[in-house]
């Protein structure tokens, strides 16, 4: 396994590419969800590579680079397809290096891209500006904009053909096991029915990806290097390893394939180690990455929120008519069905707030109006009598967000898997303390000392955090300093992009570069 120990190469390393290339490294990524190839991608461009984005068939408002780019006004809508041309982004505009759309226009407008042919380049994107204005309309989804996709530019045969280009093909670095995962995923995904939209036929492919030195599919995006056997590709985990890949589904079973075929597998989460060695893939494939985020974006925001409070200015955005502390609490409500891949223990959190309501009567909980059971939360926050205590808000841009949390007494995460993620990561940067479930002996891969995080995992532990922060109203237990000191040590750009680079360096000393 790649651990921190290894800190070469270091962020620089793109710049030693270009000497030793005589050109900038190029790097595909696929799949923006949550922003973290926006994230990450912005963090390598800043470093000297050549960076390009890909997120075919994805429109969800959260991973959108609006959500994190722009200050926003305005109603967009169904957060699955949101109509971002209806409100004000504040001037706002993806640049060219992001592309976004059904999976054979985005492919198409890359291929464009990559034989120097603006307008074949123009002309898709053109198509997929024009789908995503029509998919965010109810009134013409899906009939509409589905036709034009299936029926007169994707042709519904490559609807027929999906399971073929998605099952990874073969791969020449796989062992025997792993080429019998590879077939079995071949035929169980066999059929004209499949979760997975159309994509461009492999010549397509072949030319999109065709100067690119390195490609990083987050989730299940790297499916399209491993389908036309792309050998410089790692797959990013985004959760996905913890159950998803063991599910016996058409999709659990290429998410296990695609994983095991992966020559290197880049994992965010800490509790995701133990799930990637039970999937058979070798230690020294394994790479233990910290969430990919922008940290000198956030310390620059605390200064700014820090610098405005200290001057005797308004303190950050706090509920409107709320009298004393509150908890922001902004996991996604998806507590009881699904798999462990998407349970955030939201139940846990509110049965704690009932317990600390029944002492105190100073202090609310913020809520965030999204996820598949908020009204799961809303029955049983009813039920436990804490109605007049939860403040309900609709999702927040990261620029929004930020206030939210520098206003709280302190932010209160999730409770289902032993780990954290984007947002515990941003309380930590504002110097903010954060109350989640952390199992810290799945951490060494990660860090060279534990986040100072406030661990809990039952509604008792809940409760007693909640109790600990509202009897220490100024932090006098310094979670909030501890948290920005151990984000400037662990969680740098150079943590997050070294171990990256190690892993390209190895790639491509393996297999050399692209040829153009």
């Amino acid at each position: 396994m790649l651990h921190q120990e290894q800190p070469v190469p270091t962020q620089d390393w793109p710049e030693h590419f270009q000497r030793r290339f005589g050109r900038k490294l190029r790097v595909l990524h696929i799949g923006n969800i949550a922003n973290y190839a926006w994230t990450n991608a912005s963090l390598m461009r800043e470093a000297g590579a050549d960076c390009i984005i890909i997120d075919p068939d994805s429109y969800h408002l959260l991973s959108s680079p609006e959500w994190t780019e722009a200050r926003i006004s305005g109603d967009v809508g169904d957060p699955f397809y949101p109509q971002w041309h209806k409100a004000d982004v504040k001037g706002f505009c993806r640049p060219d290096w992001y592309m976004n759309g059904p999976t054979p226009f985005v492919m198409r407008e890359l291929a464009a891209a990559e034989s120097r042919n603006p307008i074949k380049q123009w002309f898709f994107a053109v198509l997929s500006r024009f789908y995503r204005r029509c998919l965010a309309s109810p009134a013409n989804r899906p009939s509409f904009a589905r036709g034009i996709l299936e029926s007169r530019i994707g042709p519904a045969v490559l609807a027929k053909k999906v399971a073929r280009l998605l099952t990874l093909g073969t791969n020449r670095r796989s062992s025997a096991s792993q080429n019998e995962a590879l077939s079995e995923s071949r035929q169980s995904t066999a059929t004209e029915t499949t979760i997975f939209a159309p994509v461009s036929d492999m010549d397509t492919l072949k030319v999109a990806f065709q100067r690119f030195d390195i490609v990083i599919g987050y989730g299940l995006g790297s499916r399209f290097a491993a389908a036309i056997d792309f050998e410089r590709y790692v797959s990013l985990e985004i959760g996905t390893l913890r159950g998803l890949v063991f599910e016996q589904t058409e999709t659990g079973k290429l998410a296990a394939a695609l994983y095991r075929a992966s020559p290197f597998v880049f994992i965010t989460n800490v509790d995701c180690v133990d799930a990637a060695i039970q999937l058979q893939i070798p230690k020294e494939r394994i790479v233990a990455l910290p969430h990919p985020f922008n940290l000198p974006r956030a310390e620059k925001a605390r200064r700014e929120m820090s610098d405005t409070m200290g001057r005797g200015g308004p303190a950050p955005a706090a509920p409107d008519g709320i009298a004393g502390p509150y908890f922001l609490c902004p996991a996604r409500h998806h507590w009881r069905n699904g798999n462990a891949s998407w349970l955030k223990g939201n139940d846990i959190l509110i049965r704690g707030a009932a317990m600390v309501a029944r002492q105190r009567n100073d202090f609310r909980m913020v809520f965030f109006d999204w996820g598949e059971e908020t009204g799961l939360s809303r029955a049983l926050v009813d039920e436990l009598g804490l109605t007049n205590r939860v403040i309900w808000l609709p999702p927040l841009t990261r620029i929004a967000l930020w206030p939210w949390i520098m206003g709280a007494s302190a932010v209160v995460d999730q409770f289902a898997a032993s780990a954290f993620g984007g947002v515990a990561l941003e309380s930590m940067a504002l110097g903010k303390p954060v109350i989640s479930r952390l199992d810290q002996t799945s951490l060494e891969p990660f860090f060279r000392s534990p986040p100072p995080i406030m661990a809990a995992s039952t509604p008792d532990e809940v409760a007693q955090r909640l109790l600990e922060v509202l009897n220490d109203s100024d932090d006098h237990a310094g979670w909030g300093k501890r948290g920005a000191d151990w984000m400037a040590r662990e969680h740098g750009v150079d943590q997050q992009l070294s171990r990256q680079f190690a892993a390209f360096s190895a790639l491509i000393d393996k297999y050399g570069t692209a040829l153009t």
